[in-house]
């Protein structure tokens, strides 16, 4: 896979411009290939030819280039409309999130007029994600720059990221890349690129040139095979002897699951997926879907269905579920439908999937279909009926998923209410609404009020040490919150009030220009900017802080609910009552399957399982009062919920607190099965 250099790419410039190459034919064929990085050096090489790429083809090629630093040059490079090429490669959720701060950051650099709704609508989604330094420094810079009053509020905690010592460098770096001539913006030589996942071997032996050639010819080795060797000693693999494109097609017998998952979208075309083990085949269709390859997802699908070794006992077809659900998020909705039609008899896909179907393509029936679902949720308070519709209502139909949702708040589900709390202000960001949902103030009163209430309610009761303690903690969250609120109502006053004088002083005058200002005045602004900047972070700390005491409040308000509530929440069909923690710190083991599970499941789920597990360990009560006791189990089996869908089930051995699964709630029954006979074993 070439990386495009400034002699690489003038040298494909001098083909295009003599007619012995057709750049757009050329990479067509490398991206028929997933070689990115090719398809960038031909299409660069066209503009330098005066040729300029249109804008539908680079869009193909941005989200898989392997350097970051190669977007802004072909950007710059290509020619019709640039900002909704940017955008469309955003939207296409195939990138991460310093790819797509970068692209935006870039729309905004070239917009020539009123920026597109859409431009605002994605700025304000990509302020609502984690973000690492750089993609917050990008994102602060594009906001500044649009000055949409929505989009600075949604982003007002990374604005001050624009302030910081790299900002200027790196947005000037970047505008030069993006302007300046490609064979500028290039470099004379391909960077050392590192390869993940493996450590590299020679792919050829190391012969002196004057030796024998290793081939046997009896010629000296630069006579004979060097010329060959140096192209393949620049392509090397983890196994001594072979090609990285060698390796791929002939030693998937010998590949972890580490290896596939550091697999690049060429790589993975490359590799033979009959050959993999399981867990291997496993992490290649969760790769393929990663990067948006729904043929390689499909085909290594495929291959998985046919297995009967699925890791711990599990049903292959529960992995061509998590495939549909990854389509149907994706919008490959005909994908979805195909992989539908492989299911088993009996196999029943989740009620949020089939209803993203329904609304997908509405019907006579879509209507009676929706008021069934509300129903069964009215039925259900304690299920996630109501939550599926809401989710579901959201990502389709944003406007009717805010009410939907709105009256699906609950205050047993506090945790679950605030992540949908979350999800109503994105589709408020895709529906251009002003942020700030009106039901997130009334249900955190709801909460307080609940709170106070059952508070009340305990020391009548006069209830264990425990609840009391509890209802203290949210006590001293609840004023922790108001300080907090009164502190970044008052910095605001103050950061308007400052920004107002620092309006209210002279201008600074151009150079041409007599200087009115005296130095008294320039000592003033620049105090009152060195304030102003201070105000900025000093607020943005506290809006952090504030989301962090409304989670905290949220989850001691949740445990609150469930400890008044006692035995009258409605417990799942194999889960008991609770379970009192034992006495004493425990240690935390994770089982084989259940460290593989981790490595499977959804980075943001493994994290949650990881901190369950560590408080369940180190005896935290309010965890604690979410366990239940599995009555269908043989052996004492306790399960602990992790986000809306999964579960991890764990036993106490001793002094040791083991996690035996982390498995989806629709696995529980078999997840049971196995931990008992791995028990019995």
């Amino acid at each position: 896979m070439p990386y495009p250099t400034r002699s690489s790419v003038r040298g494909l410039a001098d083909e295009i411009a003599a007619g012995r190459l057709n750049p757009a034919e050329r990479a067509e064929e490398a991206l028929r290939q997933f070689d990115a990085d090719t398809a960038c050096e031909v299409l660069l090489a066209a503009a330098v030819a005066g040729l300029p790429p249109p804008a539908q083809l680079v869009a193909r090629v941005v989200p898989d280039l392997s350097d970051i630093e190669l977007l802004p040059p072909l950007v710059g490079a290509c020619g019709g409309d640039r900002v909704e090429m940017l955008l469309d490669c955003v939207g296409s959720d195939r990138m991460s999130s310093e790819r797509d701060a970068l692209a935006l950051f870039l729309a905004v650099q070239l917009l020539e007029g009123p920026a597109p709704p859409r431009l605002s609508t994605l700025v304000r989604l990509q302020a609502r994600r984690r973000l690492g330094v750089e993609a917050s420094i990008l994102l602060a810079l594009a906001a500044k720059e649009l000055r949409d009053p929505q989009v600075l509020e949604v982003a007002k905690n990374w604005l001050p990221m624009a302030n910081v010592v790299e900002a200027r460098p790196l947005r000037e770096r970047l505008r030069r890349l993006l302007s300046a001539p490609i064979l500028d913006a290039l470099e004379e030589r391909a960077p050392t690129r590192g390869v993940s996942g493996f450590t590299v071997r020679r792919a050829v032996p190391k012969v002196g040139r004057n030796d024998p050639c290793h081939c046997g010819s009896g010629k000296k080795y630069k006579k004979c095979c060097e010329a060959t060797d140096a192209a393949r000693a620049a392509d090397p693999s983890p196994q001594a002897g072979l090609t990285r494109p060698e390796y791929l097609r002939t030693s998937g017998a010998t590949m972890s699951a580490d290896e596939v998952d550091g697999l690049r979208p060429s790589d993975l075309a490359e590799v033979d997926f009959a050959a993999l083990r399981t867990r291997p085949l496993i992490a290649a269709v969760r790769r393929a879907s990663l990067f948006h390859r729904w043929d390689l997802a499909e085909r290594a699908m495929d291959v998985l269905a046919a297995r009967t070794d699925p890791p711990d006992g599990a049903d292959a077809e529960g992995y061509r579920l998590d495939l549909i659900s990854d389509l149907l998020q994706a919008g490959e909705f005909a994908g979805a439908e195909r992989q539908m039609g492989l299911l088993r008899d009996g196999t029943s896909m989740p009620a949020s999937d089939l209803l993203k179907l329904e609304l997908h393509r509405p019907s006579d029936r879509t209507l009676a279909y929706l008021e069934d679902l509300a129903v069964r949720g009215l039925r259900e308070p304690h299920g996630d009926g109501l939550l599926d519709l809401s989710f579901g209502l959201l990502a389709a139909s944003p406007a009717l998923g805010i009410l939907t949702a709105r009256a699906s708040l609950s205050l047993p589900r506090a945790i679950d209410s605030m992540m949908l709390l979350d999800v109503i202000e994105e589709a408020r960001d895709r529906l251009a609404l002003p942020p700030g949902d009106p039901s997130r103030d009334t249900f955190e009163l709801l909460l307080d009020r609940d709170a106070a209430r059952r508070v009340d309610d305990l020391g009548k009761r006069k209830e264990s040490e425990r609840s009391q303690k509890l209802a203290d903690e949210a006590d001293a969250l609840r004023a922790k919150l108001n300080e907090s609120k009164a502190r970044v109502a008052e910095l605001e006053r103050g950061l308007r009030a400052q920004e107002t004088t620092l309006r209210e002083l002279p201008a600074v005058p151009s150079p041409s220009e007599p200087a009115p200002v005296t130095i008294v005045e320039d000592v003033e602004r620049r105090r009152l900017r060195a304030k102003v900047d201070e105000l900025k972070h000093m607020l943005m700390e506290r809006n952090q802080e504030r989301s962090r005491l409304r989670r905290e409040l949220a989850r001691v308000n949740e445990t609150l609910a469930t400890d008044a509530a006692g035995s009258s929440d409605a417990p799942e069909e194999d889960e008991g009552g609770p379970v009192a923690p034992p006495r004493g710190v425990l240690i935390p083991t994770f089982s084989s399957s259940a460290r593989d599970e981790l490595r499977e499941v959804p980075t943001a789920i493994a994290g949650k399982a990881i901190l369950a597990a560590a408080s369940l360990a180190a005896g935290d009560v309010g965890v604690w009062h979410q366990v239940k006791s599995m009555v269908t189990a043989t052996r004492p089996l306790l399960s602990c919920r992790v986000g809306i869908h999964h579960r991890i089930l764990a036993r106490i051995e001793g002094r040791e607190l083991t996690v035996l699964a982390v498995i989806h709630r629709k696995d529980l029954d078999a997840a049971i099965r196995r931990c008992d006979r791995a028990a019995a074993g």
